[in-house]
């Protein structure tokens, strides 16, 4: 019966709405169809962007936000095809989407009869809704906002008999910490313990595995001591989430860290290679800080930066040889970060926007918190890279160069003018045809859908990497594919034959549509604007010609240009660039088609990008 109440999102979004919880606007019934979901936004009221959830999703499974009523179609599907790839309800509704909010969510146990709250937690640092750093209690939370979460948390606990550890989840609209009364609006409700429940563990002092399992067997909350007035925040919490960014590979050696006040929950050892078929979760990371000095859930800003710098540190000890992709390096940049730092700015949507994460992750916080105790620095990124060396060869686990080069095998020669298309990740092949993928003997652009794999929990997208013919596909629907893995064979197009690929994207008639007009005038203007930011572009006729004589000049003496040096350097394809349409400040002594030919990015290429991405046991970095 809880769980039919509480695990059924519809049904629970309607217990709080009978309870005078807030809600986020949203459809009161399940929809069919994207158009049931329209008619559903309609008598709502609610326009894009909206959020879509399937009813019996989960853990990021089976939501997708939805910006434009272009997009809404697909995502529909999506929501629907990852929660019956698991055998969940994929029954969807639809809701506002809250930009810019804090995700808070309250710890509740119950033993039938009665239920308390273990304060909450603020796990607003996400990536595509999949939660990478929790903190309990949450700061900077206005105190009143808190005990009307609690008070509405235990309300629904109360009005289903919880028997068990559980959550309720909230959304808080971001704003100042001092705003008198900040929206929010209850989100879900999971009745089961949750893989953050370790925070609040460390943060309250109670085992809440221990208590579910003794409240199981027929325990009261009384009998163990865990009357309301008995909790409290004995120290300040935080946890981050050690996860695979890509499946595949291999752990070659393992090495976990240390200290007081430094909990690692997991199951790694050397020699372990993570299954794709299941959560990316690796290994979590806890730290707690000393207890007392704070009056309830206020703990001041010397306390937090206590904890966090523990955590940074044990971050940076944490070691994972061999040739598994993790987030840690990004994990690192964000404990180190001034966001962070001062707490209560994170938002769930700051790490899908490339510009806010990169404003977020680049400001210094070492002035963040003066009063702090002092603690010494975490180490830096050199010394991390020669531990993780050093731990490799004492471990025995080659690097991870080594060891994808002794898995590696040899590939067959290809027919010239031809390239494979290989898996970003591994995954399991989805059939192409329910996929609206390109099929062989198509013409395609670059970046048309091959195929689509299903990689932890995610529907991963194979694109082309250039325009051309695809000759066939090499993998089948429902087999499994390693990361790099070709599955599908490419014969690049050429003069006509790229550009009528290129047409057949532009113009919006879809892989296989017959080519008869150009691109749209403004994308056209697009690509053209894009060609003369390139080597090829400027050294053109009609580019520079300074710019073409220097390059003859270069490659005369064995020397490169400047982005033959970023292409070099770089991770093949990983270069994110920012600004390479601007031009010089020139306006006023030259014509604009003249700046944009000769002066492309005002004389620089700025972007980032990953460097030997999977050396030494660590991710790409930002």
């Amino acid at each position: 019966s809880t769980i039919r109440k509480l695990g059924d999102k519809v049904a629970a979004r309607q217990l709080a709405q009978q309870l005078g919880v807030p809600t986020a606007a949203g459809s009161a019934a399940p929809c069919d169809s994207p158009a049931g979901v329209r008619a559903a936004m309609a008598g709502a009221g609610i326009h894009y962007p909206v959020m879509l959830k399937a009813v019996g999703g989960g853990g990021g499974r089976g939501m997708r936000p939805v910006a434009r009523d272009e997009a809404l179609d697909e995502a529909f599907a999506a929501c629907q095809r990852e929660c019956a790839a698991v055998g969940l309800h994929g029954g969807v509704f639809v809701e506002e989407l809250l930009p810019a909010a804090r995700h808070i969510e309250v710890q509740l146990l119950g033993d039938g009869a009665e239920v308390v709250h273990l304060y909450e937690r603020d796990c607003s640092v996400q990536r595509r809704r999949q939660k990478q750093v929790e903190t309990s209690p949450a700061r900077n939370l206005p105190s009143s906002l808190r005990e009307r979460l609690f008070s509405d948390a235990l309300a629904i606990g109360s009005a289903v008999g919880y028997r068990s550890a559980g959550t309720v989840e909230f959304l808080v609209a971001a704003g100042p910490a001092s705003a008198p009364a900040p929206r929010y609006v209850f989100l879900e409700a999971n009745p089961r313990i949750q893989v953050e429940h370790t925070v609040s563990e460390e943060a309250t002092g109670v085992d809440l595995v221990r208590a579910t399992l003794q409240i199981a067997a027929g325990e009261t909350l009384r009998g163990l001591g865990l009357a309301q007035e008995s909790i409290r925040v004995v120290a300040p919490a935080i946890q981050a989430r050690v996860a695979m960014t890509a499946p595949g590979g291999r752990l070659a050696s393992f090495a976990e860290p240390g200290g007081a006040g430094v909990r690692c929950d997991g199951a790694l050892y050397a020699g372990y290679s993570p299954p794709s078929q299941y959560d990316p979760l690796l290994v979590k990371i806890i730290a707690r800080g000393a207890a007392g000095g704070h009056e309830g859930a206020e703990v001041p800003a010397s306390s937090w930066e206590v904890v966090r710098r523990r955590l940074l540190r044990a971050c940076s000890e944490l070691h994972l040889g061999g040739t598994l992709q993790t987030n840690l390096a990004e994990l690192r940049a964000i404990l180190a970060s001034g966001t962070f730092a001062r707490g209560g700015e994170w938002t769930t949507e700051l790490l899908d926007d490339e510009e806010a994460t990169a404003s977020a992750l680049g400001t210094p916080s070492a002035s963040s918190a003066p009063s702090a105790p002092s603690a010494p620095s975490a180490p830096s990124a050199s010394a991390s890279l020669a531990h993780s060396q050093l731990l490799d060869e004492a471990f025995g686990g080659g690097s991870a160069a080594a060891t994808a080069a002794a898995g590696a095998e040899e590939e067959a020669p290809l027919p010239e003018g031809c390239s494979y298309v290989r898996a970003p990740v591994a995954g399991r092949v989805l059939d192409a045809a329910e996929q609206d993928c390109a099929r062989p003997g198509e013409l395609v652009g670059a970046g048309a859908s091959i195929l689509v794999l299903s990689s932890m929990k995610m529907e991963v997208p194979v694109g082309a990497p250039a325009s051309g013919r695809l000759l066939e596909l090499l993998a089948q629907p429902g087999s499994v594919v390693e990361l790099g893995q070709p599955v599908a064979l490419l014969r690049h197009a050429e003069g006509a034959a790229a550009a009528g690929a290129e047409e057949a994207v532009a113009s919006g008639g879809g892989a296989g549509s017959e080519v008869d007009a150009g691109p749209r005038p403004d994308l056209a203007r697009v690509l053209e604007r894009r060609f003369w930011t390139t080597d090829q572009g400027r050294a053109s006729p009609g580019g520079d010609p300074k710019f073409a004589a220097r390059v003859a000049g270069r490659a005369e003496r064995g020397q490169r240009t400047a982005r033959q040096n970023i292409e070099a350097l770089v991770d093949a394809g990983s270069l994110f660039e920012y600004g390479r349409y601007a031009v010089a400040a020139q306006r006023g002594r030259r014509k604009l088609e003249e700046l944009e030919r000769r002066t492309p990015g005002d004389g620089l290429v700025t972007g980032v990008a990953s460097v030997n991405g999977g050396a030494g046991g660590f991710s790409p970095a930002l």
